[in-house]
């Protein structure tokens, strides 16, 4: 199996996202180990907004 960076590099960039409002980290009910990566509104916003400039500079 490929890794793409070490765990530790991944929880670095993982915590500075939360830190910055662009993610959010859900428990699982069923397993206290398990967290959920959620995306705010922040970044949903900041996709479409990208998603949008991307689209009309190809036009």
């Amino acid at each position: 199996m490929k890794t793409i960076a070490s765990q530790a590099t991944l929880h670095k960039a993982l915590s500075d996202l939360v830190k910055g409002g662009y993610l959010t980290l859900k428990s699982s009910n069923d397993d206290g180990r398990v967290k959920y990566v959620v995306m705010t509104q922040k970044i949903i916003k900041l996709l479409k907004d990208l998603d949008l400039k991307l689209t009309k500079s190809v036009d």
